[in-house]
């Protein structure tokens, strides 16, 4: 298996889920530019201006009035995992990325209702082996054409077998 950089991972994880329908509405490649724009989950208790602490997912999509939030890594990383992970289980963070994409008018532009919380998911793209884990989507990277696999958790709800 070869490893690939994280920007080739960015590409194809790009590339195989557009295949299954997921549309992107934010990014943060690891080049630093793409068309999509980026957006900082904050968290409420910081003060002052600046990124500090803020958490920028490498990707951002959006399926079936759901949200996917993507970390992309050339191989598994842990860090990824509780990075999505404190988003997720943190009700502050995600009423601030829900402010970010509405000032941004990337809830309405895409038809996210305003309450989404409910409706976010994690996955983690990488191009290593497989690690199968409890709540987060994996996603096997082969190349920058999207060849690969998608790996649910390992009791996934329906709602998250019928998006991937």
């Amino acid at each position: 298996m070869m490893i690939l950089t994280e920007g080739e991972v960015y590409v194809g994880c790009k590339a195989i889920l557009n295949r299954r329908g997921w549309k992107w509405i934010a990014g943060q490649p690891p080049s630093g530019s793409d068309h999509l724009p980026v957006v900082e989950v904050k968290w409420s208790g910081r003060s002052g201006k600046g990124s500090r602490g803020a958490l920028k997912p490498d990707l951002i999509g959006v399926k079936s009035g759901r949200l996917l939030l993507v970390e992309c890594k050339s191989k598994h990383s842990p860090e990824d995992v509780k990075k999505l992970r404190d988003i997720l289980s943190d009700r502050d963070r995600l009423r601030e990325l829900r402010k970010e994409l509405k000032t941004r008018s990337l809830l309405k532009t895409h038809g996210l209702a305003e309450n989404f919380p409910e409706h976010v998911c994690a996955a983690v793209a990488h191009s290593g082996a497989v690690v199968k884990l409890r709540k987060t989507v994996v996603i096997q990277i082969e190349d920058m054409t999207g060849q690969g696999s998608v790996h649910l958790p390992r009791d996934p709800s329906e709602q998250i077998r019928e998006l991937f």
